[in-house]
């Protein structure tokens, strides 16, 4: 089986959800249909490194990049500028241009469907995001200019998703909770977890280290923290004498220098993967305030991967299908979030039980043979169609 994904940015390193999900699944149908069976074309606005080209080009036959224009005369149109953007994606060549299924890695390659040398198969979207909902809740988490584009790019993704919905033959949606009962043509793909990846909680000396991962450049990301630094992460230095919270994120062009207007605070920015588990090892807690967004919260999964127990909002927990209370913590409130923390710290049992719940449960649901399944159903239709 031939296999062509479309990705709308390079997906390595995996230092971000959306990317992380696009890299677990390459990984998982490279191992289950061979190397050479999988393509993969991918917008970028810089060519990636030597050495992330490698890594991707471990699990793929074609690796290529498909450039992105930056050129601000894209908003102008009623097209989406992140679609707009990618609009090369309609006149590039493939060394191969046969294939029994096209993964479409969200709306923002959506310009592919127009390249008519490529004979796709069946068509396959990976809906991440809600996107004009995704956008409307960006533009409320940021005061800057960027809440108009977000506002605008809300309403443009509200005809070009329900467009795109109908040129696929399948929509595989990241959150269980964005499926609507009436469409019989979607189903539930949580990201893909590789149980030998999965990594056993275990209990350590100290009690009080606390890990925040998120990107530091995204407004909803920022805003989160900012909110867990003012309302819950003051009193736990109060009332916690070992309490410490460890912040990792790349943060590209924006100033962070805020964060260093508080105290108790280890403050990593970027890591590398290896580096990134040493800290995932030295944590008792992850916490991932999040307030706006859609999909699933990669970042939530891979803390529990990585043997966490995580403390989140209702939002943070969308789509994932972790029970709160036995496989999740959940708080909304500052007063909430506190105290959900305040009594997890103090019971090393109980982070070890919440944590050893969610690696089941991610074993049960978001395994490869779950891709595998559903691909071969998917193959099965096409061969009956032809």
């Amino acid at each position: 089986m031939r296999i062509l994904i479309i990705s709308p940015d390079f997906p390595y390193p995996p230092n971000h959800g959306g990317r992380s999900d696009i890299f677990s699944r390459i990984k998982s149908l490279s191992k289950l249909y061979g190397r050479a069976n999988i393509d993969l074309i991918s917008t970028v606005t810089e060519i990636p490194a030597k050495q992330d080209q490698e890594e991707i080009a471990k699990y793929t036959n074609t690796s290529l990049v498909c450039p992105r224009s930056t050129s601000p005369l894209n908003l102008l149109w009623t097209t989406p500028h992140q679609i707009k953007s990618r609009e090369k994606l309609k006149t590039i060549d493939l060394p191969g241009n046969d294939y029994d299924i096209t993964i479409l890695e969200g709306d923002y390659v959506a310009a592919i469907l127009d390249n008519k040398s490529i004979n796709f198969g069946r068509k396959i979207l990976r809906v991440h995001n809600d996107e004009p909902l995704y956008f409307r809740k960006l533009a409320k988490s940021t005061g800057n200019w960027r809440k108009l584009y977000y506002y605008f790019e809300s309403i443009k993704f509200r005809t070009a998703s329900k467009h795109l919905g109908t040129l696929v033959d399948r929509k595989l949606y990241i959150s269980k909770d964005e499926i609507l009962s009436t469409d019989s043509n979607s189903e539930w793909l949580p990201p893909t977890v590789e149980n030998d990846s999965i990594l056993p909680p275990f209990k350590k000396n100290e009690s009080g280290k606390v890990l925040f991962v998120g990107s530091l450049f995204m407004p909803n990301n920022i805003f989160g923290l900012r909110w867990y630094l003012e309302n819950v992460h003051k009193k736990l230095i109060k009332t916690h004498d070992n309490y410490q919270l460890t912040i990792v994120g790349n943060s590209k062009d924006s100033k962070n220098e805020w964060i260093n207007g508080y105290t108790h605070i280890n403050f990593l920015g970027s890591l590398s993967d290896q580096e990134l588990i040493d800290v995932y090892k030295e944590s008792n807690l992850f916490v991932a305030p999040i307030f706006h967004g859609t999909g699933v919260k990669i970042k939530v999964i891979n803390a529990i991967t990585h043997g966490l127990p995580v403390v989140t909002t209702k939002t943070g927990n969308e789509g994932t299908g972790l029970v709160p209370g036995r496989e999740i913590l959940i708080s909304d409130t500052a007063d909430d979030f506190f105290n959900t923390i305040s009594d997890a710290l103090g019971s090393q049992e109980k982070l070890l039980n919440i944590a050893l719940n969610a690696q089941t449960s991610l074993m049960r649901n978001f395994s490869e043979d779950r891709l595998y399944n559903i691909i071969q159903n998917i193959s099965k239709k096409q061969q009956t169609h032809r």
